[in-house]
């Protein structure tokens, strides 16, 4: 038979299916051949044939094409790998796992191309099949599959991973609702649904977790777990219950608009392994990232695009606290959602967003900067009275109750943004500002949602707003204002060149100042050992009665000086050589009666100072 009788035959098979729009020419099926147009070619096996719904016969390979089967942006139908988009050179897919893949131009060959359609590259054959001369199928046409590819992304425009892929753990969609991927599915209320593309966001395929239970969470699981947790030995009473909620806050941390972080505290035979086991058991299967004496980096290296919950162990005070500053800085950055960039690959900036929840553990906590500490729940174990057995679970038991309380922070997520409003105004008639009402207002609104079918009574809340006081929590015992914290170093750290004095800060001199009652003149006596900081003081109106040395007497703080930036060393606040330090922007923060920003005299010559009114800002009783 003739190659143009044989092609005859084609195009009379292709005519008679529908849709049609127009039946090949020889060079088009040539094309699907890799033998010249004039030779001739047996018929066709049917066993790379695909079957499409809406067509009566099935189509033969790489005939789809000029059959106008081809979707909107270009693919053949049933085609297992889905096209999101492009940035620059980079192509992103969803492989038939439904995992997110990226790659550039130059891996889309053969081999790359192959691993993208895993498990199902035969379909690469029916699709763009390469035919020998007998008409067999020896492989497929890799130029062409990548050309299609790398078309199909270019139609859909410039697409970013950055804030659009969602892994493992819970998420707030744009409805408000709450979606849980547990990997292998997404769950919504009485819904479950296979990982791939909502809307904008793409929820891609990974290891499967624990999910929620079948059927509905009774309260008991979480009210089982919190007994559980007091045969503890806590410093407080409240510490049971604050754990509790951090577990249930940790399992939706990224539906949630801010992530609570704790410490757990406790010396040897307290406990705290087990403990940490009982955690890691209710979290479930890949349900909890847990790890020791890592680093920033290998916690974004980890987890990803996950919001499930990390746990640190031995992240213990050390001569060096840098690495622990990092991994706390991330954990902050992930309590409020911020992004964070850092270097990348071809050196260009990634952006990363944490949505987790962190747990630290220690046997010392390190020291922490006081936003660091108001963002924590630090839970504190005491070793075991004497007789008292150490607590024993059922590994079973704990992933039950773990399911059961998944189900139910799921089925129930509508009601809590109400009980976090009632929580925290209870927790503002406490003493608790904006940032305490969210830390512990969302521990307490995650608990009670997993252990109560109806929101907290006026005297339940009223016995929380008594228990949470706010003066009263070692979390925010720190929480002093910038501008304040600035002015008490500036004023208490020793000064290197009154070392050998008796008074050897710059509060206790204007402190004797102002107690003076003999005779000189304190005000130039002091003034002349301020110059030695870099200090001033100043009397913009002299002509005032004064009934204390202080008063009406304001300190000039000058805004560049090497002296004062030596007296803030080590500090927040010391800046730089030759630019204004910041301790002027810190001081500055105060209240607008405290300071003012004045031009005066400093070691001979004017300077640009922020004077501060020591009679509004000291207590001089």
């Amino acid at each position: 038979m003739t190659t143009q009788k044989k092609n005859k035959e084609i195009r009379g098979a292709l005519a008679a299916a529908e849709p049609v729009t127009a039946a090949p020419d020889d060079d088009q099926i040539a094309d699907m051949q890799d033998v010249p147009a004039n030779e001739d070619v047996p018929a066709q096996s049917s066993k790379r044939h695909m079957h499409v719904e809406g067509v009566a016969d099935p189509v033969p390979p790489g005939a789809w094409r000029y059959m106008g089967l081809g979707d909107e942006v270009g693919l053949p139908p049933g085609c297992p790998v889905h096209c999101l988009g492009k940035d620059g050179d980079v192509f992103f897919f969803l492989d038939p796992l439904g995992q997110l893949r990226a790659l550039k131009a130059s891996e889309m060959g053969q081999a790359g191309l192959a691993a993208l359609f895993a498990p199902q590259i035969l379909f690469l054959e029916s699709a763009w099949p390469r035919i020998n001369k007998e008409g067999s199928i020896v492989g497929w046409r890799a130029e062409q599959v990548r050309d299609a590819l790398m078309n199909a992304c270019a139609k859909r425009g410039v697409w970013r991973a950055f804030g659009k892929v969602r892994g493992r753990g819970a998420w707030r969609e744009d409805d408000g609702g709450m979606i849980l991927h547990v990997g292998d599915a997404l769950m919504r209320v009485g819904k479950v649904m296979a990982p791939g593309q909502r809307a904008k966001c793409v929820y891609p395929a990974s290891a499967p977790m624990s999910r929620p239970s079948d059927g509905p969470g009774p309260q008991k699981s979480a009210r089982a777990l919190l007994d559980r947790l007091k045969s503890w030995e806590w410093r407080r009473d409240i510490d049971a219950d604050l754990l509790l909620g951090w577990i249930c806050a940790a399992m939706i941390g990224g539906y949630l608009d801010w992530r609570p972080m704790a410490f757990l505290v406790g010396d040897r035979a307290t406990g705290k392994s087990t403990l940490q086991d009982v955690i890691k058991y209710v979290m479930g299967a890949d349900g909890m990232i847990k790890v020791a004496n890592t680093s920033a980096a290998g916690i974004y290296q980890n987890i990803g695009h996950d919001s499930i919950p990390i746990g640190i162990d031995e992240l213990e005070a050390e001569a060096d606290n840098r690495k622990v500053e990092a991994v706390v800085k991330l954990a902050r950055l992930a309590s409020s959602g911020e992004i964070m960039l850092r270097g990348g690959a071809d050196n260009k900036g990634v952006e990363f967003q944490a949505r987790s929840c962190f747990m630290f553990s220690a046997i010392n906590m390190p020291p922490m900067r006081p936003q660091d500490r108001s963002r924590m729940a630090i839970l504190e174990l005491r070793p075991f009275l004497e007789g008292t057995p150490a607590p024993v679970f059922n590994v079973a038991d704990l992933e039950e109750i773990g399911s059961h309380i998944r189900r139910r922070l799921l089925d129930l997520h509508e009601q809590l943004p109400e009980r976090l409003g009632l929580f925290r105004d209870a927790l503002m008639a406490g003493g608790h500002g904006g940032r305490g009402s969210d830390q512990f207002g969302t521990l307490l609104a995650c608990a009670d949602l997993a252990m109560n079918d109806e929101p907290p009574s006026a005297d339940e809340l009223a016995e929380w707003t008594e228990k949470m006081q706010a003066d009263t929590l070692g979390e925010l015992e720190d929480a002093e204002s910038n501008w304040s914290r600035c002015l008490t170093h500036l004023l208490s750290n020793p000064v290197d060149a009154w070392f050998r004095d008796k008074v050897s800060t710059v509060g206790r001199q204007l402190q004797m100042m102002n107690e003076s009652t003999g005779d000189g003149d304190p005000f130039r006596f002091v003034n002349e050992r301020l110059a030695q900081v870099g200090l001033a003081l100043v009397r913009p109106d002299p002509t005032v009665g004064h009934t204390r040395q202080l008063d009406g007497v304001w300190l000039a703080v000058p805004t560049s000086d090497a002296k004062v930036q030596r007296h803030f060393e080590g500090t927040d606040w010391a800046g730089s050589a030759g630019v204004s330090g910041v301790w002027t922007g810190a001081l500055r923060q105060a209240p607008d009666e405290c300071w003012r920003s004045e031009r005066a005299y400093i070691d001979g010559r004017q300077r640009r100072v922020t004077l501060l009114a020591l009679d509004t800002i000291l207590d001089l009783e």
